[in-house]
């Protein structure tokens, strides 16, 4: 229902979490939406929301995210599964399906960034300057 009214009357719409099928298989339907009511699909802003947590190369990734694992109140696992934790090789490797898949423009949630500029400096520098041109990563 909520693609059928993006369809209709939106401008953007955000889905997937960065996963590939999920983009695929909803852009499709977006896609469909739009043929019925005689919208242009790539008048639409296709986004996705990836919470990442981005490693120097070498880094002990227990050591690296135990701060931030007791901070958010969430066990090792649940923070391995909530969020793209690696390097900016792994990041950029896992983000480039997502680009394939459609996606337009990337919103990526980086905890405790307002203390810490290290990993936004690392992602500006070392995973969007891979993508920077043809998509919006923000």
């Amino acid at each position: 229902m909520t693609l059928k009214l993006v369809a209709k009357y939106a401008n953007a719409s955000n889905y997937g979490n960065g996963d590939a099928g999920i983009i695929r298989q909803k852009s499709e339907v977006l896609k469909r939406h739009c043929e019925a009511v005689g919208r242009d699909y790539d008048s639409i802003i296709k986004s996705t929301e990836i919470p990442i947590f981005p490693l120097e190369s070498g880094a002990d990734r227990a050591r690296a995210t135990a701060a931030t694992e007791q901070l958010l109140g969430m066990s090792s696992a649940e923070f391995a599964t909530e969020f793209w934790v690696g390097t900016s090789e792994e990041i950029a490797e896992r983000l480039r399906p997502a680009i394939d898949a459609g996606i337009d423009y990337v919103i990526f949630y980086i905890p405790r960034i307002a203390y810490d500029h290290g990993p936004l400096q690392q992602l500006a520098e070392e995973v969007i300057s891979q993508f920077a041109e043809g998509v919006d990563v923000g």
